[in-house]
């Protein structure tokens, strides 16, 4: 019996809807997922319980914070765990700052992009392993 807490995923998004169809892909693995509006909630959570999540999922583009400004804080608190980004259009400059800050994935923000998420989890549990189990099948 696995006694080890869940995977934690932070995801932030201004997008109800891309809120909920990234907590439906999800739903199938054994993680917390919660859910925030923008860059400065995600960041708040990481002050807080930084050191509980093993992967922050974050649109670029959100009011009051960006995803990379998000992910510059982050990893200043110091924030180890993984990072993945959502974006409809990223720029050379923006593409530089997150490899430079070790973001895991950047994903174009389209229909089909979203379906990577479990592969990205399941990575992510690997990597993490023991402690969080990973699930036999590969899609939600």
């Amino acid at each position: 019996m696995n006694t080890s807490a869940p995977l934690r995923i932070l995801h932030a998004d201004d997008s109800p809807v891309m809120r909920n169809l990234v907590r439906q892909i999800l739903a199938g693995y054994s993680a917390q997922l919660d859910s925030v509006e923008d860059g400065r909630e995600a960041l708040d959570r990481l002050r807080v319980a930084g050191s509980c999540y093993a992967l922050v999922i974050t649109d670029q583009q959100m009011p009051r914070m960006t995803g990379l400004e998000m992910a510059e804080q982050a990893r200043a608190l110091p924030f180890t765990g993984e990072i993945a980004v959502f974006s409809t259009n990223v720029t050379e400059r923006e593409r530089e700052g997150f490899a430079s800050l070790g973001v895991h994935s950047i994903l174009k923000k389209n229909s089909t992009a979203v379906f990577s998420l479990p592969d990205i989890v399941k990575t992510v549990m690997e990597r993490s392993a023991p402690a969080y189990p990973v699930p036999a099948h590969t899609s939600p």
